[in-house]
């Protein structure tokens, strides 16, 4: 195309897309099916995955623009990083960010991979982590600061929200179990542990299922160390004798009794064992 001279460019003097033009582009793309949970077929994502990492695409092999470079020593990268900073999001761009990380749900081996990511990158730049200790040193919000009534009602309504969802409930449930309580074991199980390994019996500690057995053996042997106190043993308590806060012993045992109901549903084996009778056992070993 040949410019003969004193033309003027269609778009001279336009600084980019109107809002008009803004709405009628995100109503255009309301109704379309990308935006409203639709997914690539597995056929798909590998055809976009060859295209973009195969061998005869011309980035192939090529490192990121920016791999090795600082906003100290990099212009753009120190731009970028001081727009980020000055960055203010608006309530309603924060809203539909919400929104659209609703119901998005990441595998174990995604938020591993994160953690591991994570992990690693503060381990390459420790400074971070001493510009957030300065930043946070001497917060309100680690002197004594409360929420506000206001805030405090935000937050119960969406807890009350979030675990009214069955899927949440049971996420919730599970990750319980992975918390070891109490986290130091006690001398009785230590004692069962030495004796496990003496014998060549491998086992693991806590293991993640209904009640968290002390001991698990491969394959579906849980074993339990209760205390006389915690576990209400019948020999020194009375049903009726209030063991912590408004339970009862009774109540106790009731729950113990669920446990090993829904273990044996589930194919399990369990055997309970008093930690006095451990301890009884370790005395006579001592005077022999």
């Amino acid at each position: 195309m040949v410019f003969k001279k004193g033309y003027i460019p269609w778009n001279k003097g336009k600084v980019g897309i109107s809002e008009s033009t803004r709405e009628k582009k995100r109503k255009a793309m309301l109704g379309n099916k990308h935006l409203l949970g639709y997914h690539h077929t597995d056929k798909t994502k590998k055809t976009i995955s060859e295209k973009n990492s195969g061998i005869n695409n011309a980035n192939y092999g090529k490192p990121s623009w920016s791999k090795g470079l600082t906003k100290e020593t990099d212009p753009r990268l120190k731009k970028v990083s001081e727009i980020m900073k000055c960055r203010i999001f608006t309530e309603e761009h924060r809203n539909n960010l919400s929104i659209a990380g609703q119901g998005r749900e990441f595998t174990e081996e995604h938020c591993a991979n994160l953690s591991k990511a994570q992990s690693k990158f503060l381990q390459n730049h420790p400074e971070i982590l001493i510009e957030q200790s300065k930043r946070m040193k001497g917060q309100k919000y680690h002197l004594g600061f409360r929420h506000s009534d206001v805030t405090k009602q935000i937050i119960r309504e969406c807890a009350i929200q979030q675990f009214q969802d069955p899927h949440q409930r049971e996420l919730a449930r599970l990750n319980r179990r992975k918390i070891i309580v109490p986290a130091k074991d006690s001398k009785p199980e230590i004692m069962l542990q030495i004796a496990l390994s003496l014998h060549k019996i491998s086992f693991e500690k806590h293991k993640a299922l209904i009640g968290q057995p002390d001991i698990f053996i491969e394959p579906n042997i849980c074993i339990f160390v209760d205390g006389d106190y915690w576990h209400a043993n019948p020999i020194k308590y009375d049903s009726e004798k209030k063991i912590f806060g408004k339970f009862k012993a009774k109540d106790v045992w009731a729950k113990d009794l669920r446990i090993i109901h829904e273990l044996n549903n589930l194919g399990y084996q369990v055997i309970r064992i008093w930690k006095v009778i451990l301890k009884e056992m370790s005395m006579i070993v001592q005077l022999i």
